[in-house]
């Protein structure tokens, strides 16, 4: 069980990271003729260009989303741990531990995404005064 939870972490950071990078590729500066095909892109209405501050908003929010992620991982794990300790004291014990730690864990998650949509609201508005 210790094996395909540490694999299932460790393929979910790598997605993360996967994801962040293309992410971050999409928000990186346009060549000449890059810029001319997002022109026209635009005049489709196919794309968009970003500020600082949305890239910023996208990774915090996606390192947000991964750590809740892996906090609801953790719940699953420890109530797995808990069904299947059949009144081994040890076994409950631990799976409560773990369930209150990755509660809290999740909670501390949770209040961090807000605080950071507040502060990239003001920041946003901020930059932009009439939105």
């Amino acid at each position: 069980m210790k094996k395909i939870f540490k694999n299932l972490t460790l393929s979910s950071i790598t997605t993360y990271f996967f994801m962040l990078s293309i992410k971050i590729a999409n928000a990186s500066a346009l060549t000449d003729a890059q810029k001319a095909a997002s022109d026209s892109a635009d005049a489709g209405g196919l794309a968009k260009d970003q500020e600082l501050s949305d890239v910023i908003g996208t990774i915090i929010n996606s390192a947000i989303g991964l750590l809740g992620s892996i906090f609801m991982l953790l719940i699953v794990y420890s109530g797995f741990l808990w069904m299947t300790a059949q009144g081994n004291e040890e076994q409950i014990g631990k799976a409560k531990k773990i369930l209150q730690n990755s509660s809290i864990g999740l909670l501390i998650v949770i209040l961090s995404f807000l605080i950071s949509l507040f502060i990239i609201n003001v920041i946003i508005k901020a930059e932009n005064p009439n939105v």
